[in-house]
């Protein structure tokens, strides 16, 4: 018999989705871990019209409801929890929860996934986030910040998952940093939002593989590997939807997931190459985080024409002659990719930023760490803080 979930659910209309993810979860344990299943939701959840955004948030619910039930707080951390919430039917009757020490990973294979889901509907997650910060109730996705946090939680257990979702991340700021840039605002509020994101990303990962250091250390490898091959620098060809879409909606959020697959496949592309990182790398997540904003705006303040003067004369990353401009970001090499950076700080004071990021990168951490409690209210340390 098939698994069933254990104690009243009054008001809880049961679908064929909460059968499949929940009611079958151990079943598919015992198989490929969900991740047939997950290319089938992929298909069904990724696309930018209203059917989709909804499968793709009832899934997402349904699996933050696990994740707290899978993810415990014990001594101020992260703990997975060891006993399975089902239980199974034995002679007619329900019988007790049964100890399963990997049920947190029974859908491990649904993650990835579950990644470019969340990934193609990320702008929905900044609304949560945002609502979350005034309203604790759910609002047109079904899902509150702390449901988002707990789905994180999960997901990010996955190297490839998280960095999936990290990437999109990436994509998604260097869109909102274009579009602020495009329309002469101001950075700040844009800033201080997509790193807010960022640090609710970085809490859950880390969270969830605690003090695993091997992965710790593959997770700041990644960072530096982005800002080592100027990936905030890569222009992304979405400019133009940039300047003239909506902060939010299907246009927006398919020119963040098209952004993230440029990304991503660039610096694929560089991996295989094996090019060597060009960019001074930095020491924590966080100052990656930094120094990606700070590419992200150079690169856009070119873009639109904001970075030009007769002192590039001579500069390795300008043209020759009487009129000289900024050569490609992509055409530079190390050094001039260097310089190019420290003369567009120069000129606009660039890492003025700095301190706002890492002050909403710290908030987005503080947040998500805040909302994984313990049964008498406890809450975990913030990773930062151990």
């Amino acid at each position: 018999m098939g698994p069933l979930a254990t104690g009243p659910q009054p008001n809880i209309k049961h679908t064929n989705l909460e059968y499949l993810l929940h009611d079958r979860r151990a079943v598919w344990g015992e198989s490929d871990h969900g991740t047939a299943l997950g290319k089938t939701i992929k298909t069904a959840a990724t696309g930018h019209d209203p059917a989709s955004a909804r499968l793709a948030f009832a899934t997402t619910k349904i699996l933050a409801d696990d994740a707290r039930t899978n993810f415990t707080v014990k001594d101020g951390k992260v703990a997975v929890g060891d006993k399975s919430p089902f239980g199974y039917l034995k002679d007619g009757h329900l019988g007790d929860a049964i100890a399963r020490p990997h049920h947190y990973d029974e859908l491990s294979g649904l993650r990835p996934a579950m990644a470019e889901v969340l990934v193609a509907h990320l702008d929905r997650l900044h609304d949560i986030v945002r609502l979350s910060k005034l309203d604790e109730r759910p609002g047109s996705t079904g899902m509150t910040g702390e449901d988002l946090d707990y789905l994180l939680l999960d997901v990010t257990r996955n190297a490839s998952a998280y960095e999936t979702l990290l990437m999109g991340q990436v994509a998604h700021a260097r869109l909102a940093v274009d579009r602020t840039i495009a329309g002469h605002g101001d950075l700040t509020n844009t800033v201080k939002g997509e790193g807010h994101m960022f640090g609710h990303l970085l809490e859950a990962r880390h969270q969830s593989v605690g003090a695993e250091e091997a992965r710790l250390a593959e997770d700041l490898d990644r960072m530096r590997k982005y800002v080592g091959y100027g990936i905030g620098l890569i222009p992304v060809g979405t400019d133009l939807i940039a300047q003239r879409s909506p902060v939010g909606g299907e246009v927006y959020s398919q020119a963040s997931a098209e952004a993230a697959n440029v990304l991503t496949n660039w610096f694929v592309r560089r991996l295989a190459d094996k090019a060597e990182p060009t960019i001074f790398a930095p020491k924590t997540e966080t100052e990656g985080v930094e120094r990606l904003f700070n590419q992200m705006i150079a690169s856009s303040l070119v873009t639109h024409g904001r970075l030009t003067g007769k002192d590039l004369a001579g500069k390795p990353f300008a043209t020759e002659g009487h009129d000289p401009k900024l050569l490609p970001i992509g055409s530079l090499d190390g050094r001039a990719l260097e310089g190019f950076l420290r003369w567009a700080n120069d000129r606009l004071k660039i890492d003025n930023f700095s301190d706002d990021v890492e002050t909403s990168v710290g908030n987005g951490q503080k947040t998500t760490a805040g909302h994984y409690r313990s049964v008498d209210g406890k809450t975990v340390t913030p990773s930062g803080r151990r």
